[in-house]
This record gives C-alpha cells, structure tokens and sequence, in this order.
C-alpha cells in the first residue's frame, strides 16, 4: 500500500515543525489490520492518540500527535518499516519522511 504523510502544524515560517502538532498518514486502500503506534517509527520526539479518521471501506486515514523535545533543530524522521501493514496480503516497502525541526 502507498502511504502519504502530512504535518498539521504549527510551522515556521521556512516550514519547520516548531511545536506539537498533529500528523496524517493516507493509505491508498483499505488495510489488511488496522495501524498501531507500535508499528511507526520517529527519530526524535514521541508519537501518541493514534485514530483511525476515514469511514469504514474507504482507504485507511489515520491522525496522531507528535510532541518534539524542547530546545532541537535538526530533522525528525518518521519510519513505517518494511512488512508493518498490507493490503490484500501485500505488504508495504518501507516508507520514511523526513521533516526540518526548530523548536524553542
């Protein structure tokens, strides 16, 4: 399945994520198994409040918080690892988006 990922904010003004906010992960099609927080990798911060927002039989969207430590610039990288989901029996490669980090 494909998966796309989108940050809700709060950004600056060069699109660093500077604060918590919250994420959106879109698949391409209904999942095999719904999507746990265990299967989401992040490089730096936590994730947390995992829901699954789309109707049932539409593709899977899913929303969860991001909290980034105080104090950090650099880049946080979010990981589905390869085999964490699948969609009619296929599983996913693995997918990794990478985000600027400036908070204060």
């Amino acid at each position: 399945p494909l998966a796309t990922l989108s940050f809700g904010g709060p950004v600056t003004a060069l699109g660093f994520i500077s604060g918590a906010g919250s994420f959106t992960l879109t698949f391409s099609g209904v999942l095999d198994a719904p999507l746990t927080l265990a299967k989401l990798r992040v490089s730096v911060g936590t994730l947390s409040n995992l829901q699954r927002t789309s109707a049932a039989g539409a593709p899977d969207v899913y929303t969860f918080s991001y909290e980034p430590p105080a104090a950090t610039a650099g880049a946080v990288v979010l990981e589905l690892p390869a085999g964490s989901v699948t969609r009619g029996g296929i599983p996913n490669d693995t997918d990794y988006w990478t985000y600027g980090l400036a908070t204060r």
